[in-house]
């Protein structure tokens, strides 16, 4: 288990995490609810005043199965309590996958010139701070195993953060794993707002000719490299910041907190993910770092928050039993 385990586990009906007690839908609201509503709505804003409608009836029926998912656990919250808290919790990183490309093509409809890609700018920034293209070099210098390595390290990313948010819940651990999935949450989606703002579609797509092709010895590294290929639709400009690098900094953070077990054995494939970011030609040192930034960022605003809340419960309280 994880270092904080001076906080008792909950029983299972405490790890509603209030969610029965809750009496209207406005209190139902969580910040990762929030955030999700809020986000997909100025994204659609910024595609309307960009004079695009791609996707947008797709994105508007997704948020409202949403809603509707969202609606229907606040309904049935007292008979099933602990599905409830889950769906209110976690919908919306259930539903960011499918969201996914369906908002990069909206994304890109209202953006569709080069001429807003900044791949130039994340490119001189990296050889100003190296003197070299870290990225060719690093292609410059690849060994066969190491590739295999690095491309199963960056494929453990879409497990990693799953399976610690699987582990806390089966903990009974209802604050903390509010708090991990709202800091995610805030993480997925508000990068796609960066996304917007700051297109790029990373070296192996922006300069393929100028860098080497990567070869492993495991069927394991075509297959990924095909798979990437595929998902990775040319239209996607999703580099800055790196979300590999938030996503999985913040993982290992909160391993360590709460699951120390887990954080042992996920640690390598952690550090390889970052490595493999830049190494497999997917993004910019400056994306990485940038995605370092994020997660500094995140992690610190989410634990003023909880602080804030936890005083605001406390004097509430207080006023209470006066």
């Amino acid at each position: 288990m994880g270092v904080s385990t001076a906080r008792m586990p909950l029983p299972d009906t405490a790890m509603d995490g209030g969610a029965s007690q809750c009496e209207t839908l406005w209190q139902w609201l969580t910040p990762g609810s929030i955030i999700t509503i809020g986000v997909i709505s100025v994204l659609v804003v910024d595609a309307l005043l960009h004079n695009s409608v791609a996707n947008i009836p797709q994105v508007s029926a997704l948020l409202l199965l949403f809603v509707l998912a969202w609606s229907i656990a606040f309904r049935v919250r007292t008979r099933f309590p602990r599905t409830a808290s889950f769906i209110r919790h976690l919908w919306p990183l259930v539903l960011y996958p499918v969201l996914y490309g369906v908002i990069h093509g909206m994304i890109t409809a209202a953006r569709p010139s080069d001429t807003h890609l900044v791949d130039a700018a994340l490119y001189r920034f990296d050889v100003a701070l190296f003197s070299v293209n870290p990225i060719a070099w690093l292609g410059e210098h690849a060994q066969p195993l190491l590739t295999d390595a690095l491309y199963l390290s960056y494929f453990s990313y879409y497990v990693g953060m799953p399976v610690l948010l699987i582990l806390m819940w089966r903990g009974n651990r209802a604050e903390d794993f509010q708090r991990v999935a709202t800091v995610m949450i805030a993480g997925w989606y508000g990068a796609l707002i960066s996304y917007a703002l700051f297109p790029a579609l990373g070296p192996s797509r922006w300069m393929p000719g100028e860098l080497p092709v990567l070869h492993g010895l495991l069927p394991s590294t075509a297959w990924i490299q095909t798979f990437l290929t595929v998902n990775l639709q040319p239209a996607v400009r999703d580099c800055v910041p790196s979300m590999h690098s938030a996503i999985t900094l913040l993982t290992l953070v909160y391993a360590y907190r709460y699951q120390r077990r887990f954080f042992h054995f996920y640690l390598a494939p952690g550090l390889g993910i970052i490595l493999a970011t830049m190494y497999i030609q997917a993004h910019y040192v400056v994306d990485v770092l940038l995605g370092i930034l994020t997660a500094g960022v995140l992690y610190l605003a989410a634990e003023r928050g909880w602080l804030y809340c936890a005083r605001r419960s406390r004097d509430a309280s207080r006023v209470a039993s006066l």
